[in-house]
């Protein structure tokens, strides 16, 4: 005896299952061997308006200073917490008149990623709490909020897209300046497959069909 509705969940139970967007605490060996390291060459001191990393850019709204841990920017954090307690960083407060410092800023990416991850650490050595939050255009994914002390409290931001999502653009804020370093990403997944999208429409066909032959 054929059974529509049997058959139609054999159908979904092919298709790949969705799931949330997740947001990644700490650079765990899974995440650091998935996501691309967007480095800069530049010397310290001076001033950039976009890294690139391959077909990647990612440009910044204010200039971005950049820094090495140690040198020009005193402190970081440590593993687990970072993957280094001194990498080259990105400071958002430009030179040291921070009476008037930048404290926010938006990262826009030529290509959109699944996930997007930095490390932070505000300049003050108090406690402040910093905001990034991320984009599929005009849509809010995700939003990440921290309370970090800027004498070695740097910590991480990532965030993973859920199946069919990308992110294209993160605004950082806060209300002191920061720096940013390890800036790692992974490329947007490819679109379905045509046999996969095709499944998944027939199956939600069939399953229309049913319940309009039972009314």
């Amino acid at each position: 005896m054929y059974r529509p509705a049997a058959f139609v969940i054999f159908l979904l139970a092919l298709a790949p299952a969705a799931r949330a967007g997740t947001v990644i605490p700490a650079p765990d060996p899974g995440y650091l061997a998935n996501t691309t390291l967007v480095s800069f060459p530049d010397p310290d001191e001076a001033l950039l308006s976009a890294i690139t990393a391959g077909a990647q850019t990612i440009t910044f709204s204010t200039l971005f200073r950049a820094s090495t841990v140690g040198n020009n920017w005193a402190t970081w954090g440590t593993p687990p917490h970072t993957e280094s307690p001194t990498p080259r960083v990105l400071w958002s407060g430009l030179d040291d008149n921070t009476f008037f410092p930048i404290t926010t800023s938006t990262l826009d990416f030529s290509l959109p990623v699944a996930l997007f991850g930095f490390e932070l650490e505000p300049g003050p050595t108090d406690q402040h709490t910093v905001t990034a939050s991320f984009f599929n255009g005009a849509t809010l994914l995700q939003s990440i909020s921290r309370d970090l002390f800027g004498d070695s409290g740097a910590r991480l931001f990532a965030y993973s897209a859920s199946p069919g999502e990308s992110i294209t653009s993160v605004v950082i804020d806060s209300d002191a300046d920061w720096a940013i370093g390890q800036l790692r990403f992974q490329e947007a997944a490819p679109v379905p497959e045509p046999g996969t999208a095709a499944l998944t429409a027939a199956a939600l066909s069939l399953l229309s069909i049913h319940f309009r032959k039972r009314k």
